[in-house]
């Protein structure tokens, strides 16, 4: 198993992830409150606007301001550098 860095001092387990998107659309953005009121949504923006949603297979969300394409970089160099 492989840690994803996804913001400044937060990691996650590759395998945990089960999707990532823009945190952009509407209904990203009603999915994300719902979880919100239910606690599942963790924020590591830190203050900053939220940029990605990332779902987790346990079904709670992680709101960080890195983008999309970056985490999916890094989840790419983690595959490239035989760390899977």
């Amino acid at each position: 198993m492989h840690d994803i860095k996804v913001a400044t001092g937060a990691y996650i387990p590759k395998d945990n992830i089960a999707l990532f998107v823009f945190f952009c659309s509407r209904p990203i953005k009603n999915d994300v409150t719902q979880k919100k009121q239910a606690g599942l949504v963790h924020d590591f923006t830190f203050g900053k606007r939220a940029a990605t949603a990332i779902y987790l297979k346990s079904g709670e969300v992680v709101l960080v301001n890195t983008s999309p394409d970056t985490i999916n970089q890094r989840m790419q160099a983690s595959v490239t550098n035989g760390a899977d």
